[in-house]
Formats: structure tokens, sequence, C-alpha cells
């Protein structure tokens, strides 16, 4: 992406097919676009050689397919010209938050405990659960459904990262990608299963 401060043109976007990974290609220039205003890309302009800005989005994606609104994890660093030493494009690496998530409890099926992994205000994007398996949420379901103290965890007044109860066996994890921005906190909650 080339960049200005307070604007910015895809040069090059390439894409992972939703329901087929193994299948990428390169977006055509009619669809590459054009941003002004992003807090975001402003943010990941200003930052220093080797830094790198992470965070959490909605999808923009207007699809009726069950990926289109799914939360996205971004991660970017801004490129530097050799000559000069501006900054004069961004990297960025974009990926659905909930497909990653599946992935990583994909291998922990057959456990005996319930394993959830939300955003940052308990909304569950992923589930394992022994006997049902690994399932993503397709409707706002809160964590707090199943525990029920993770509601006052979850709270965006608490800054606690780490949530115990040990007579009911939960271990919950507030996790920030970017130590600065609230918004980029990813929840893990463990309940022993009963």
């Amino acid at each position: 992406m080339s960049v200005e401060l307070g604007s910015g043109q895809e040069i090059v976007r390439v894409e992972r097919h939703t329901t087929d990974p193994s299948f990428i290609r390169r977006v055509p220039k009619s669809r590459l676009a054009q941003r002004k205003g992003d807090a975001f890309f402003d943010t990941v302009h200003a930052l220093n050689p080797g830094e790198v800005r992470l965070a959490i989005a909605d999808s923009e994606a207007k699809s009726t397919d069950q990926n289109g609104t799914r939360p996205r994890l971004l991660g970017a660093v801004p490129v530097f010209d050799d000559a000069k030493g501006n900054v004069f494009g961004l990297v960025v690496v974009e990926t659905d938050a909930v497909a990653e998530a599946e992935r990583i409890l994909d291998r922990h099926v057959g456990g005996q405990a319930d394993i959830f992994i939300t955003d940052g205000h308990g909304q569950i994007w992923v589930s394992s659960r022994p006997g049902r398996g690994v399932k993503a949420e397709t409707a706002t379901v809160n964590v707090a459904t199943f525990v029920p103290k993770a509601a006052e965890f979850f709270n965006s007044d608490n800054t606690e990262p780490t949530l115990v109860i040990p007579e009911s066996g939960v271990i919950a994890n507030r996790i920030r990608l970017n130590s600065f921005d609230p918004a980029s906190s990813v929840g893990i909650i463990l309940r022993l299963a009963d």
C-alpha cells in the first residue's frame, strides 16, 4: 500500500479464497481500495523501523457468506525508502480471526475442558467442548452464558488480565495484542468439564 499521512492507495492485494485456502489470487486493479482518514494506517505510518502494529477489526465485507462479517486480525509494518529514510508504504497482513481460533482449538479436541476464545468483551468467536467438538459461533453469544463470573471480568472497567475461579475450575485470560489499545484484546477461557 502506498501511503501519505491521512490517505493510502493499495498497490497490490492478494486474497485467499474463504472456503478453499489453497486458492490464492491477485485482486484486479479495479478492486484495489483507496483509504482516507484511516486511524490504523496513520498509526502504522508513524511507527519506527522494526515496529509492528497488531489490531482486531470488524470485517468490511458486505458478503452474505458467513465469513463476510467475522473479525479480522491485522498486522502491519511501515516500509521505508532506503535512500530518503521516509515511509512510502505499508505491508498489511490480514486473516480471519475466527478461522485462526478454529485451527488452534482443532488441535485440542477430546480434552476434558471447555475452551472459549472471545473478543475483548467476552463475545465468543469459537468454542471447544467435550462431546461437541469445535464450533464457530454464528450468533452473538457471551461467555458469561457459560461462566457467569466472566461478565464482570470482561467489563471494560476491569483492568485485571486474569480471572481464576478454583471452585469452578475456571481460568480466564485477556490478552492485548497491542498493549496500548484495549480494543485489541482477545479472551481465552478454560473451564474444566463436570
